[in-house]
């Protein structure tokens, strides 16, 4: 991902000019997006696409080829993840979010194309999760302490844990459950605290 900043400009015919660095390291085909304040995001066509395949086709393709299992099972269930982002949109993070959002309609289609099979799709809207995720990213264990400190702080109820998580989706999937189309938020009180405070 391309970061840094560009003030940009309309030529006589209505095209963006771009300075000539950006469009070489971003190619010859890129998506635009309309950020906050007047700005545009620009993503390279393939970084657009990637976010795209992994998300949102890579949870098609799972849940098409499970379904036929489900069908057999007498308690199916499917349980899709998203992100807060979703109703707390943050800059520079469009292809993330449209993708999640995408995954929460896919799941109430679903709800409702699989409810004569009795199985049930719910989706859970994540906050930040304490994993091991970041130090793909950052291999500097003080920073990453760091930062899930100030993440932990800025949270209501403190940081999600993955065994947070797990009891959502075992509570979702026990037999006798009767949710199915819906989308539960677990974000430690973020979203709520944020519209406290506005």
């Amino acid at each position: 991902m391309l970061i840094g900043e560009y003030s940009h400009s309309i030529d006589t015919k209505g095209r963006l000019i771009m300075p000539a660095k950006l469009k070489e390291d971003i190619g010859e085909s890129f998506v635009i997006t309309k950020g906050l304040d007047g700005c545009l995001f620009a993503y390279s066509k393939k970084e657009w696409q990637n976010v795209i395949d992994v998300n949102l086709t890579g949870t098609f393709l799972i849940t098409k080829y499970s379904i036929p299992l489900l069908k057999k099972s007498s308690n199916g269930n499917i349980v899709n993840l998203s992100s807060e982002q979703v109703v707390l949109p943050q800059i520079k993070s469009a292809p993330y979010a449209i993708t999640k959002a995408g995954i929460e309609m896919f799941s109430k289609i679903l709800a409702i194309e699989l409810m004569k099979s009795k199985i049930r799709v719910n989706t859970i809207e994540l906050a930040s999760v304490k994993t091991n995720f970041l130090k793909n990213y950052k291999k500097d264990d003080v920073i990453i302490g760091k930062m899930m400190e100030k993440t932990d702080k800025n949270m209501p109820f403190g940081i999600i844990k993955p065994y947070d998580v797990y009891k959502l989706i075992k509570y979702l999937t026990e037999e006798d459950n009767k949710i199915t189309g819906q989308t539960i938020l677990m974000d430690s009180g973020v979203v709520l605290d944020i519209n406290r405070k506005k």
